[in-house]
């Protein structure tokens, strides 16, 4: 015991601090410090506590970042599939929203429906003004196995000039709102400066050989400096393959908002069609909102029944490791103390064994036990504190004391005890 006293004494106690380093806030360390002697039963309160944040935590992202809200701008005579941010196992159903507050239709189909062999024309006739270095644009979204667009533009600008541009590809677009002169960004650029009142419109040459993406995007841009506006006039007449929507879907809707439900764990998709008439006479584009309604049952299991099993099993296993951790501290506690126990009594019996082998023989233990008193004691020397015995010379001539009420008197004469 005083060989481990002196070993302990001989290292330096290493702190939080020496751990963590003079860098670590003194809170931060004081917290640790406090963490060191927290009983299992806390830690294992406070454990509890951050895992069931981090799950809600996780939830929450799922749900807000993993099936977030999409916008997809949408022009008249376009249709899309809106699959995006969307899963039948997490989305229990699916709201569209109109941003201008058009109506506009929108279908559940139980798969991708087929593309029409007919070909849909649709016409769009515009007066516009562009405000300086601003720009307007259209959005058609190419349907995967179909035949690209045909798309022809009459054009005529009233005052000054205008560009027009065919982009191909949302990444490409969103490249060239930032930099109207990217070479790359732009598959068809034309200038106009007027246009001829006998004829006042001029024709746009097909863009079926421009057109290879999924999404087409013509734009018109005014280069002029402010305050200059400029006023155009153009007609869109597109020729593009669609979805046949004749068959009967599993529920369709016509409205500014719509909420469509969506099968578990199914191959439902929503189809959005922007009409090219009625409202849409004089809209260029529209945002469609959609937002995944959650399936409240599937985020229960999963960040519910599925985080708290899994704690529970891990509980079960800790305390089960605990137990084992005790057993083994609790074995080699019982065997530190069984050596010491050992070593007592072995020391004990050396002793008993020595005193034997010293002791004479020859004369009984009684005997030889008060012998050893005796030595002791006459080994002694007396004690400070006891005042010793007079001696004999102090004692002789010295007067007896009288005896005082209640002691015994000398014996009588004889005499007294005849009279008597």
């Amino acid at each position: 015991m005083s060989q481990s006293s002196g070993s302990s004494r001989g290292h330096a106690e290493i702190t939080v601090s020496d751990l963590y380093g003079p860098w670590c806030p003194t809170c931060c360390v004081k917290c640790a410090e406090r963490g060191q002697v927290l009983p299992w039963k806390t830690k294992y309160v406070i454990a509890s506590i951050v895992v069931a944040f981090n799950v809600l935590l996780v939830a929450l992202l799922f749900r807000y970042v993993g099936y977030a809200d999409t916008q997809v701008v949408m022009s008249p005579g376009d249709m899309r599939l809106m699959t995006d941010n969307v899963d039948t196992s997490f989305c229990a159903a699916q709201t569209l929203t109109s941003a201008s507050g058009n109506t506009f239709q929108a279908f559940v189909f139980p798969d991708s429906p087929p593309l029409n062999t007919q070909p849909l024309n649709f016409s769009l006739q515009y007066t516009l003004e562009i405000p300086p270095r601003d720009y307007v644009y259209w959005s058609y979204h190419l349907v995967p196995g179909s035949n690209q667009p045909n798309a022809n533009l009459h054009t005529c600008v009233t005052a000054l000039e205008a560009d027009l541009y065919i982009i191909d590809g949302k990444d490409a677009f969103d490249h060239w709102k930032s930099d109207v002169n990217c070479d790359w960004c732009t598959v068809e650029h034309r200038r106009y400066s007027s246009c001829d009142p006998s004829t006042p419109y001029e024709t746009w040459p097909s863009l079926a050989s421009s057109a290879v993406s999924g999404d087409i995007y013509i734009a018109y841009y005014n280069p002029q400096l402010p305050p200059l506006y400029v006023s155009l006039s153009t007609r869109l007449d597109i020729e593009t393959q669609s979805y046949d929507i004749s068959g009967v879907p599993k529920e369709s809707c016509s409205e500014s908002t719509c909420s469509l439900d969506l099968s578990y764990e199914s191959k439902d998709v929503v189809l959005v069609a922007v009409p090219s008439h009625g409202t849409y006479n004089n809209v260029i584009s529209e945002t469609i909102i959609s937002r995944c309604v959650p399936r409240i049952s599937r985020y229960i299991v999963f960040f519910m029944c599925v985080p708290m099993a899994i704690w529970v099993m891990l509980t079960a296993l800790g305390l089960c490791l605990k137990k084992i951790n005790d057993n083994i501290v609790r074995t080699t506690e019982n065997a530190d103390n069984a050596r010491v126990f050992s070593r007592i009594a072995n020391e004990d019996t050396s002793e008993r064994a020595r005193l034997v082998g010293e002791r004479d023989l020859s004369l009984p233990p009684r005997v030889v036990l008060a012998l050893e008193r005796l030595q002791r004691s006459n080994g002694r020397s007396p004690s400070s504190h006891v005042t010793p015995p007079p001696s004999y010379q102090d004692v002789v001539g010295q007067p007896i004391p009288e005896m005082g009420r209640g002691e015994s008197t000398g014996p009588p004469s004889y005499e007294e005890c005849m009279s008597n």
